[in-house]
């Protein structure tokens, strides 16, 4: 699945596909780092 990840909190990232928007756990996709927030 492909997916613009919009911003990161300590645990948690918010997402968008076409043009949904909701939060998935950082520890649940490849390519954040744990420490990473934006």
């Amino acid at each position: 699945m492909i997916f613009n990840v919009l911003k990161c909190r300590k645990d948690w990232c918010k997402i968008e596909i076409k043009n949904k928007k909701g939060w998935i756990r950082k520890e649940d996709f490849w390519g954040s780092s744990a420490d990473e927030i934006f």
